[in-house]
């Protein structure tokens, strides 16, 4: 849900945080880049330009 949300939304990344039940926008970001080796904003960037968007 997580990464759908970022690759098919405009949500700011603290909105998609929250919709995952983690407030701390920082918090979320050093996770996200722990388990999936980029940054919630890179991720979208790239998603988002495979798909076309």
């Amino acid at each position: 849900m997580l990464t759908v949300l970022l690759a098919t939304t405009d949500r700011s990344i603290a909105a998609v945080a929250a919709a995952v039940g983690i407030l701390d926008v920082n918090y979320f970001t050093k996770i996200f880049k722990k388990q999936l080796v980029t940054t919630p904003t890179q991720y979208r960037r790239e998603k988002k330009a495979m798909l076309g968007h």
